[in-house]
């Protein structure tokens, strides 16, 4: 069982960091999630996860990092965002503080897709300065697909039942929506923000969520069907939860077998 490194005092935690190297740091967002979840839906899911993993692995956990980068939501009342630039810069001085008290492997659990290119940043630079591995874990990417839905979606089926097992009265499917992207173009089909089809090649672009859906829900995938939130319930959020935990707990343990 590991240990919550703000519930520590400083000889606990001088103690901790001798028993084990591997930090978990759970990373979120507060961004809009459609008419139905909660903006703080990314950094529950994050923690979430990262405390039901520090109950079965040998870890030392820190608080849950709660706003990331998500300009691209900042159309939706109540999203908060900050730069790619500020957020690499954070992390990586909160990392070197762990380095310092012992940390050798990181892993960080991520609830919200766009902060993946600052954590990408902060494994090169803790590698290059300080000789320490990092992993980065999302739950949709362990965990995805479930029940024939992509986890990946923005407010869908899994995210839904994710959210509903963790914090079930901050659920409102009734008031669930998931709307077919918009039509930009008479070729060209939209797939999430960062995708467009084109004659069924795939191109890169850069929307705003509201490019693309008027209730900030969305689909990720050209070829999306339309979900039965009904089914989205918390058991089937326990489902999610208990594989990716084990998936990750299991990990770990593979992770610090690794020698530089």
């Amino acid at each position: 069982m590991g240990v919550f490194l703000s519930e520590l005092t400083w000889e606990e935690a001088k103690r901790a960091f001798e028993l084990t190297q591997t930090v978990v740091v759970p990373t979120g967002s507060t961004e809009q999630h459609g008419p139905h979840m909660p903006l703080g839906t990314d950094w529950m899911a994050a923690e979430g996860l990262a405390r039901l993993v520090t109950e079965k692995a040998n870890v030392i956990t820190t608080q849950v990092i709660p706003v990331g980068f998500a300009e691209y939501h900042m159309d939706f009342p109540g999203t908060l965002s900050v730069s790619r630039e500020h957020l690499t810069n954070y992390i990586c001085d909160i990392c070197d503080s762990l380095v310092k008290w012992g940390a050798k492997r990181f892993v960080f659990i991520n609830g919200h897709g766009g902060n993946a290119e600052s954590l990408n940043q902060v494994a090169i630079e803790l590698r290059r300065r300080h000789r320490v591995l990092s992993a980065i874990i999302q739950w949709w990417d362990i965990v995805p697909e479930v029940d024939g839905y992509p986890s990946e979606q923005h407010g869908g089926y899994a995210e839904t039942a994710f959210i509903a097992n963790l914090r079930p009265l901050l659920v409102k499917r009734d008031r669930a929506n998931i709307a077919m992207a918009k039509n930009i173009s008479g070729e060209l089909v939209v797939a999430g923000i960062t995708n467009l089809y084109f004659r069924g090649a795939r191109i890169g672009t850069f929307l705003r969520t509201s490019d693309v859906s008027e209730v900030g829900s969305m689909v990720e995938q050209p070829d999306a069907r339309p979900i039965d939130y009904a089914q989205a319930t918390p058991e089937v959020g326990r489902r999610i939860m208990d594989k990716a935990v084990q998936i990750v707990v299991d990990f770990i343990v593979e992770f610090e077998k690794i020698q530089l």
